[in-house]
């Protein structure tokens, strides 16, 4: 019991569980610390066999660390759900983060939603560079995440973005905000 993931032992219960209620085939991925106290990925698959009225004969398991598969699969998706210039949520993602947001919210909460345009972008671009303008948009991405840690910073494309600030505290906080964007906007 002391070796589970504290995140994972609902997990872990359902498990045993359908090992004691020997159900017929049951998987679950638990994370499970090592002897060099790191947590490690394992798949336990579970069989149970039946004799031929039905009754449990006995339940089977094979454990395999899948964390390697796991850490694959995490990159995969912050690689599909980033852009891939500045490291931002992509516009769908950011879509996704904040109706997940919603969702999740209390009925009294509030949020403030920010669509971004950086001035004179297109300027940037023709007189120094497409390579000048992408460490531009880097830097104020930067920025943004160093500013808005809490909250949602996604790039919508080319020179746009949103900010959807979480919970804020009253106007007061809606407008620091802006006024704290629109000086790295600028």
């Amino acid at each position: 019991w002391g070796i589970v993931h504290p995140d994972d032992m609902d997990i872990f219960e359902s498990y045993c569980d359908s090992m004691d209620n020997g159900e017929d085939d049951f998987t679950y991925d638990i994370r499970q610390i090592t002897d060099g106290d790191e947590y490690v990925w394992l798949r336990y698959f579970g069989k149970s066999l039946r004799d031929d009225d039905g009754n449990l004969i006995y339940s089977i398991g094979v454990t395999l660390d899948v964390t390697d598969e796991r850490s694959e699969k995490k990159q995969l998706i912050e690689k599909a759900s980033t852009d891939s210039l500045t490291g931002l949520l992509n516009k769908e993602s950011t879509r996704l983060s904040i109706i997940e947001c919603l969702k999740k919210s209390k009925s009294n909460n509030r949020h403030a939603l920010f669509i971004i345009d950086v001035d004179d972008f297109k300027y940037i671009n023709d007189t120094f560079g497409h390579l000048f303008g992408d460490k531009v948009l880097k830097t104020f991405s930067h920025e943004m995440k160093k500013l808005f840690p809490n909250d949602i910073v996604g790039r919508i494309g080319g020179d746009e973005f949103f900010l959807f600030v979480k919970n804020y505290r009253g106007i007061a906080h809606v407008t620091e905000s802006a006024m704290l964007v629109s000086d790295i906007a600028h």
